[in-house]
């Protein structure tokens, strides 16, 4: 922003984008979903509309695929500078159930 008029232009910059990273911001650490997506559970969901999307696109297009795409899940423990063993979790078997039919 440059330069802030004063404390409370900085604060409410500060709140919008705090707000903005946690909530739209996409991270690539979390394949892709937001940390409050994460937090609440709703990366399931869109985990589920992007694999649907994927299979869709799959059978309208098996050729240009060497084997049907699978959805990135996020790591099972994000963390910040901390080593992250690169498990990933899981979608919920609900999911894998809607997809398949």
């Amino acid at each position: 922003p440059g330069v802030f008029q004063d404390i409370d232009h900085a604060q409410t910059w500060v709140t919008d984008w705090v707000c903005w990273y946690n909530t739209e911001h996409r991270h690539s650490a979390l394949a892709g979903y937001t940390p409050a997506s994460m937090h609440d559970g709703s990366w399931t969901q869109q985990a589920a509309a992007r694999q649907q999307a994927m299979h869709a696109h799959y059978r309208a297009h098996p050729r240009r695929y060497r084997q049907e795409p699978t959805v990135l899940t996020p790591p099972a423990r994000a963390t910040i500078n901390l080593a992250n063993d690169g498990s990933r979790l899981k979608l919920p078997p609900t999911i894998h159930t809607l997809i398949s039919h």
